[in-house]
C-alpha cells in the first residue's frame, strides 16, 4: 500500500511540468557547473595566485560588459516568450528575433570599443600593461557571453529546459578540456581563449534549438506582425530597461571592487578572493538553475494564485535547505580539503570559503523575492533594492579596507554578506505587502 502511494506520488512529480523542467535545469547546471569549477581548480593551480587574481578580474569585465550589452533582454525575453507563447506564439518568434539582433549589434559595437581601448584599460585601470593583448581577447569574449545569455533567456521562454541542459554540459565539458589544454601550453591567454572557445560552442548549440523551435511556428499568417514589430522594441526596452540596470548594478559593483581591489591590496589578494567566490558558486548553483524555470512559470500564472504563491513557497524552501545543506558541509571540510585542492600559496582559503558559502545561502532566497518583483513587471523596485545594497556593499568595503586589520579578500567578503542580508529582511517585510500590478502587456 505505502509502496504503491510511493510510486503514484513519483509518477505525479513526473508529469508536472515545473517539476519536469526544473529537474532538467538542475542536472544540465549540475553538470556544467561542477566540469567548469573543477576547471577554474586547474587553472589555478597551473597560473597560480598572482596569475589567477588576473583571470579573475577578466571574467568580472567580460561579465559586467556582456550582461550590460544584453539591457537585461536575456529575463525580458524569458517573461514575454512565457506571456505570448500559449495564445500567440507568432509574437514569441518575434521577440525572440529581435532580442538575438539587438544583443548582437550591442555586444558587438561594445567588444570593438574594448579591442581599440585596450591599452589604455590594462594600464590605467587594470594597472599591468602586459595585459592589453588579454584585455582584446575580452572583446571577443564579451560578444559570444552576451548572445549566450540572451539565448537562455529565449529557451527558458520557449521552456526548452531541455536544450538550456545539454548546453550547459557542453560548456562545463569543453571549459575543462580546452582550459587545461590552453591554459598548460599559452597561460593566461590561453585560459581566457578556452572562455571563448567554450562559450562559442554553447553558443552555436543553442543557436540550433532557438531555430528549432522558431521553425515550428508561423508568422506569414498574421497580418498584424508588422504592426507589432514596430511596438515590440520600445515595449521591451521599457521593461528590460530597470532589469538592465538591476543587473548592470551587480555586475558593476563586482567590477569596480576589483578594480579597488587592484589599487588598493594585490593579484594575489584577489586572487584568493575569487577562489573562495568560486565556492560560492558551487553553493549558489540550485538557486541560478531555477531562476530562468521560477520567472518563466510565475510570469504564465495569475499573480496572488495558490499555483503562483505555491511555486514561491516551493522555491524558497528548495534554495533554503540546499544551499544551508552544502554550506554546512563545505564549512566542516573546507580547512582539511582545501590546502591539497590549491597548495600552499592560497593561504587563508578555508576561512574565507566559511564566509563565502553562508553568503550564498542569502542569496539564494534573495533571488527568489527578485523573481515574484519581475514577473509581476515591478522591475523599478528590483532596481532600487539591487542599488541600495550595492552602494552599501561598496561602502562598507571601504570602510573595512581602512578601519580594520582585514586583508582585501576578507574585508570585501564581509562588505557582501552584510549588504545582502540587509536586503533579504527587507525582503523579508515587504513581501506580503507586494501588490498585483496590471499586465506589462495586453
Amino acid at each position: 500500500m505505502k509502496q504503491g502511494r510511493i510510486h503514484e506520488r513519483l509518477i505525479a512529480i513526473k508529469q508536472n511540468p515545473f517539476a519536469r523542467d526544473s529537474a532538467w535545469s538542475f542536472a544540465g547546471t549540475i553538470s556544467g557547473t561542477l566540469l567548469v569549477f573543477i576547471s577554474g581548480i586547474i587553472i589555478a593551480n597551473i597560473i597560480e595566485e598572482d596569475g589567477y587574481g588576473k583571470y579573475g578580474l577578466i571574467k568580472t569585465t567580460m561579465t559586467t560588459l556582456s550582461t550590460f550589452t544584453t539591457i537585461g533582454l536575456g529575463y525580458t525575453s524569458t517573461k514575454f516568450i512565457a506571456d505570448f507563447l500559449a495564445k500567440k506564439p507568432w509574437r514569441a518568434k518575434l521577440v525572440s528575433e529581435l532580442v538575438s539582433l539587438t544583443t548582437f549589434f550591442l555586444s558587438s559595437f561594445v567588444g570593438i570599443i574594448v579591442c581599440l581601448f585596450s591599452g589604455f584599460i590594462s594600464t590605467q585601470l587594470f594597472k599591468s600593461p602586459d595585459m592589453a593583448y588579454i584585455v582584446r581577447l575580452c572583446g571577443i569574449l564579451v560578444v559570444v557571453s552576451a548572445l549566450n545569455l540572451s539565448q537562455k533567456g529565449i529557451m527558458a521562454g520557449f521552456k526548452n529546459f531541455r536544450g538550456i541542459a545539454v548546453g550547459n554540459i557542453l560548456l562545463g565539458s569543453t571549459s575543462i578540456v580546452l582550459g587545461v589544454v590552453c591554459t598548460k601550453w599559452w597561460g593566461l591567454s590561453g585560459a581566457v581563449w578556452s572562455l571563448i572557445l567554450s562559450q562559442l560552442s554553447c553558443c552555436v548549440l543553442n543557436r540550433f534549438y532557438i531555430n528549432r523551435v522558431c521553425r515550428t511556428i508561423n508568422t506569414s499568417t498574421s497580418g498584424r506582425a508588422y504592426n507589432f514589430k514596430k511596438v515590440l522594441l520600445p515595449t521591451l526596452i521599457r521593461f528590460s530597461f530597470p532589469v538592465a540596470l538591476k543587473d548592470v548594478s551587480t555586475t558593476l559593483l563586482a567590477w569596480i571592487s576589483g578594480i579597488l581591489f587592484v589599487a588598493w591590496f594585490t593579484y594575489s589578494d584577489f586572487g584568493l578572493y575569487n577562489a573562495a567566490m568560486q565556492w560560492n558558486g558551487i553553493v549558489f548553483f540550485i538557486p541560478t538553475i531555477l531562476r530562468y524555470v521560477v520567472l518563466a512559470y510565475l510570469s504564465s500564472t495569475k499573480p496572488g494564485s495558490r499555483a503562483y504563491n505555491r511555486v514561491v513557497k516551493r522555491t524558497l524552501w528548495v534554495n533554503f535547505l540546499s544551499t544551508g545543506s552544502v554550506a554546512l558541509g563545505l564549512s566542516l571540510c573546507a580547512p582539511f580539503v582545501m590546502p591539497y585542492l590549491y597548495g600552499n600559496s592560497f593561504e587563508g582559503l578555508p576561512s574565507l570559503i566559511t564566509v563565502s558559502v553562508i553568503l550564498s545561502v542569502f542569496q539564494g532566497l534573495n533571488l527568489v523575492y527578485a523573481q515574484v518583483l519581475l514577473s509581476q513587471g515591478r522591475n523599478w523596485i528590483a532596481l532600487l533594492l539591487q542599488i541600495s545594497q550595492d552602494l552599501i556593499t561598496v561602502l562598507l568595503f571601504a570602510l573595512f579596507s581602512y578601519y580594520s586589520n582585514l586583508n582585501g579578500a576578507h574585508a570585501l567578503m564581509w562588505s557582501n554578506i552584510i549588504a545582502t542580508g540587509l536586503l533579504f529582511l527587507t525582503y523579508l517585510f515587504a513581501y506580503n505587502g507586494i501588490r498585483t500590478p496590471r499586465d506589462a502587456v495586453e
